[in-house]
């Protein structure tokens, strides 16, 4: 949905030796192409209490979706909250819980656990594994269980010269598993998708494109903080985003993404804008 930021502020965070408080207020509007959809509007705030060797991270989020043929709009808030402990200055530990209250029954009082684990230096390679379950109650005619895997490796390098700053370049693998899910005529299966992304940092920006390819149903992003859940089948997407670093207290961020989908048989698309102001004391 919208917080790529977030990520990076807390792997920020995590490299200072000191007690810190970020905010991160943001907003998204996405725009659809298929028969149902209009577009929607995404709001929120997330913030991080970090006081080695603990970390509290938590977010709430407003989303609403505009239907066409006066269909009611869809609403759906959710609730992140993940604590985080440093085995040392670069092995963290994470836990934590993701529900969602909606307006749309299937999705409806879904409740996500998350639990994650990563070996990361600010100027260096890091990678990470984690994992998320979730449990949808009032799925229907039984309950959706959804098991998720996301191995990730992120290589750190910086040109000879310097001219061009330095690049963060993360691969990543996500391995999606439903359980009872009735999704689609009783189609039960795996999904399999795999992202790329280029992240170039030089004096106060930061710059970045992304793609991933495969599938996606019911995928928890971000940490586990973001959910792609209306039974849509993700086929792919790519984004970019850029940000500006104020006085190393302050970032704007401003992100375009584009996600392929199958939504009831038939294909369509979603843009959409992200911008994001987070702020550190």
């Amino acid at each position: 949905m919208k917080k790529s930021v977030i990520f990076s502020v807390i792997l920020f965070s995590v490299s200072i030796a000191q007690p810190i408080f970020t905010t991160v207020p943001y907003y998204s509007y996405t725009k659809y192409s298929d028969q149902f959809k209009e577009d929607s509007n995404g709001m929120g705030i997330y913030a991080s209490l970090y006081n080695y060797p603990h970390q509290l991270d938590f977010s709430v989020d407003y989303t609403n979706i505009n239907f066409k043929a006066n269909v009611p709009k869809y609403e759906q808030t959710e609730m992140t909250g993940v604590y985080s402990y440093f085995l040392n200055e670069n092995l963290f530990l994470k836990g934590g819980l993701h529900f969602v209250a909606s307006d749309y029954r299937p999705s409806n009082e879904g409740l996500a656990t998350i639990i994650s684990g990563a070996d990361y230096n600010y100027n260096n390679s890091n990678y990470g594994l984690e994992f998320f379950y979730s449990n949808y109650t009032k799925y229907t005619p039984k309950s959706l269980k959804i098991a998720q895997v996301h191995p990730y490796f992120k290589y750190h390098f910086e040109p000879k010269n310097n001219i061009f700053g330095n690049f963060d370049l993360m691969v990543d693998y996500n391995y999606i598993k439903p359980s009872k899910s009735y999704l689609y005529q009783d189609v039960k299966e795996s999904y399999g998708s795999t992202g790329l992304k280029l992240t170039n940092n030089k004096g106060k920006w930061s710059t970045s494109i992304e793609k991933w390819i495969g599938k996606r149903a019911f995928a928890l992003e971000d940490g586990g903080f973001t959910l792609y859940n209306l039974s849509q089948i993700y086929t792919g997407g790519y984004g970019a985003g850029i940000s500006y670093h104020i006085k190393d207290k302050a970032t704007i961020l401003l992100k375009y993404n584009h996600k392929s989908y199958i939504d009831y048989n038939k294909k369509g698309h979603s843009d959409g804008i992200t911008s994001s102001f987070s702020y550190t004391w």
